[in-house]
């Protein structure tokens, strides 16, 4: 909740008379608490009875826990007191936040129990764990697993996208962005081709939910009809690949005389040949698509009421 975030942040980082106290413990009460307690006094300042207002959530037991408050607290002393030019003890503030881990029942925090979580990966994680794997060895990935999946469950299902790519998963979005990216502002090629065939594989291995990525909300799955999204982010790929191919192509695989360290799922064969079968299968998704027809617009019913017509 964007107020309830914002309420907090002049709560606990506030300047004034009114921020004098020291509410660090407020930082370790949890997002159910806060969220709960900016409801109930929403709730208060529209004068609702007692019984009608939000309950408030149990705060989490950290916030008890002084060893951790005390180190938090001497955290972002530290951190306030630094000027423009001065450079951060990272050693202090590590240590601080170290503190945390070693909390236990003893001194008022809950152990957790990280065998007993049960963290299931997302739809979009699935997908792309189920795609063939393509990677340089010698380079660190950009985008680690999970990391969006807390944004992608807190996007609004009811918001209409003004852009056609916000219908996809945002994971699936920064691959996207990412390889454009790198097109538009000449990318060394084997990183180029790196995120393209991330990109690729998706489009000629994944699974492409026209019912949710398509516009009008009226497509199915299986219907026969153009998916003019799909076919637009295949010529995407197709015009990306020129950034490294043909010209570039075999600095994709070597540094100098040195062949390039790839771990790759895909079937054997030559280095390149995975990247010769997703450009063939793009370049055949694309005939495919452009021989559909134009699937036919959103159906649209009307009635009568007292104030004339409207569209159903």
């Amino acid at each position: 909740d964007r107020a309830a975030c914002q309420r907090m942040k002049e709560y606990v980082h506030g300047d004034g008379e009114a921020y004098k106290q020291d509410d660090t413990a407020q930082l370790l009460m949890g997002a159910n608490y806060h969220l709960s307690k900016h409801k109930r006094d929403e709730d208060k300042l529209a004068s609702k009875d007692e019984k009608d207002l939000t309950p408030l959530a149990q705060p989490l037991s950290l916030s008890q826990n002084e060893k951790c408050v005390d180190s938090l607290r001497k955290a972002f002393a530290h951190l306030a007191n630094l000027k423009f030019t001065d450079f951060p003890d990272y050693e202090f503030i590590q240590n601080s936040l170290e503190a945390f881990l070693h909390c236990d029942a003893n001194n008022g925090t809950d152990p957790i129990n990280w065998e007993d979580l049960d963290v299931k990966p997302s739809r979009t994680d699935e997908t792309l764990q189920k795609l063939p794997k393509w990677e340089l060895m010698d380079e660190k990935e950009h985008l680690e697993p999970g990391i969006l999946d807390e944004s992608e469950r807190m996007r609004d299902p009811q918001r209409v996208p003004t852009h056609d790519i916000e219908r996809l998963p945002l994971a699936i979005q920064y691959l996207f962005n990412q390889m454009n990216f790198n097109y538009q502002n000449n990318a060394a090629p084997h990183l180029a081709l790196r995120d393209w065939m991330k990109c690729a594989a998706f489009l000629v291995k994944g699974h492409w939910e026209s019912k949710a990525f398509e516009k009008g909300n009226h497509r199915s799955n299986t219907d026969p009809y153009k998916r003019q999204f799909y076919l637009k982010l295949v010529r995407q790929c197709l015009e990306c690949a020129k950034g490294f191919y043909p010209n570039r192509l075999r600095e994709c695989f070597y540094e100098g005389a040195k062949r390039r360290r790839i771990e790759s799922t895909y079937t054997n064969g030559h280095i390149m040949t995975p990247f010769s079968e997703m450009l063939i299968k793009l370049r055949m998704a694309e005939k495919e698509e452009c021989a559909k027809s134009f699937a036919p617009p959103p159906s649209i019913s009307m009635s009568v009421g007292n104030e004339g017509f409207y569209l159903e």
